[in-house]
């Protein structure tokens, strides 16, 4: 039988709030790490009223709480600054994304938190990061996309700078805070120096994976515009309508698979043509050459297209895809990138499966977002060693 617990020595405090901080933890949760969720006990993380709702339960919150276990705490009352202590020295990783200061104010810095466990990792995300002349402003995810010049490169040419349409600033420095953790583990584990603070800020997750218009604009003195659905370094890419109404992106940059699929939609005439013979002539002749493609996809349907250019050997394409599309289509199913995991409000839900795909240790989601204080007396009682008696105080006083 598979291992799947790949992280299962590992226990995660997670004490962020919404998207960039909690995806980070549930990404790590996915295989096999104990996250621990540690809420305010006045209504717990805002992430639990994000839309969708369905019969007052927030559907997302279902997904981004996935793998966790729940716990309530009031970090501003002594007792409460006392069990999370209790908690972090008996950790791998702690997670947060406030404002730079705010740990500090709760009498939680790095400083302290290393000398109670010197082995902690610190993962620390926050707008614009820990130093500068920025850090103290707030800041969360469209601030960030904009801020870290990926906005201005997103849209037509004549039309506004356009966000992306989901979270992509926070689910971006999700990936790159699993990512930070999982090297400082390593890190850790070989070199055997202890833990480390990790000083991730929103924008520089997207500024990290522009490409190249720093590199451009360094030695070109060129700022890089807006393209719609092309690319100012390849063609043909694009995305063009069929005749029947559905989306689909082309993506042939190189001498070999442009010619290929020019060949397929044009025959020899057009894949000889002079003005498409390399990519820089393509990319010059852009106007023609999408004038060309956009006339022969507008012309056939979608099945017409995909029979031409499979026949030809040239699928270097995709349909557009929506959400009903990603349900029904074979490879989704196939891969098990949609899965269904078993509700106690909604007996059975389906999701995101599991990314990437590991041979040895593939994952598992074992339940979807608890209740708010689902654990509290399992891991306080467990963990810190505190009666039931006591937490029921506690309880009664707000402090969980």
């Amino acid at each position: 039988m598979l291992n799947s617990e790949i992280l299962s020595n590992t226990r995660i405090i997670d004490l962020g709030t919404v998207i960039a901080g909690p995806q980070c933890a549930a990404l790590l949760g996915d295989f096999g790490a104990e996250v621990i969720k540690i809420e305010n006990p006045d209504g717990g993380d805002p992430a639990r009223k994000l839309a969708p709702i369905k019969d007052g339960e927030s559907l997302w919150w279902k997904v981004i709480g996935r793998n966790k276990k729940s716990v309530t705490l009031n970090l501003k009352d002594d007792r409460g600054k006392k069990l999370f202590t209790d908690l972090v020295k008996q950790s791998d990783v702690l997670i947060e994304n406030f404002r730079p200061g705010v740990m500090e104010r709760f009498g939680f810095s790095w400083e302290y938190l290393k000398s109670i466990n010197p082995n902690l990792i610190f993962l620390r995300i926050s707008g614009y990061g820990q130093n500068g002349p920025m850090s103290d402003l707030p800041s969360f995810g469209r601030a960030a996309e904009a801020f870290s010049g990926i906005q201005y490169l997103t849209g037509f040419p004549d039309g506004p700078p356009v966000h992306a349409g989901f979270s992509m600033a926070d689910s971006i420095t999700a990936l790159m805070g699993a990512y930070g953790v999982s090297l400082a583990l390593y890190e850790r584990e070989h070199n055997k120096k202890g833990g480390q603070m990790i000083d991730l800020a929103l924008y520089e997750t997207l500024f990290r994976i522009v490409e190249f218009p720093i590199v451009m604009y360094d030695q070109l003195q060129q700022v890089q515009e807006r393209q719609g659905n092309q690319h100012p370094g390849g063609q043909p890419i694009n995305t063009y309508m069929t005749r029947d109404g559905k989306w689909l992106t082309i993506s042939a940059a190189t001498d070999n698979t442009a010619r290929r699929f020019l060949k397929a939609i044009g025959g020899d005439e057009l894949a000889n043509d002079s003005r498409f013979n390399s990519n820089q002539l393509r990319v010059a002749n852009a106007d023609a050459l999408n004038t060309i493609i956009n006339k022969w996809m507008g012309e056939r349907t979608l099945a017409e297209i995909e029979k031409v250019l499979q026949e030809k050997e040239a699928p270097f394409y995709s349909v557009v895809m929506n959400t009903k599309d990603l349900f029904e289509n074979e490879q989704i199913l196939a891969r098990e990138d949609i899965i269904s995991v078993k509700d106690e409000d909604f007996n059975e839900l389906k999701m995101q499966g599991i990314v990437p795909k590991f041979s040895r240790t593939p994952g598992k989601v074992k339940h979807t977002g608890p209740k708010l204080g689902e654990h509290n007396f399992e891991i306080y009682s467990n963990l810190c060693g505190v009666s039931i008696e006591e937490l029921e105080k506690l309880q009664a006083d707000k402090v969980i």
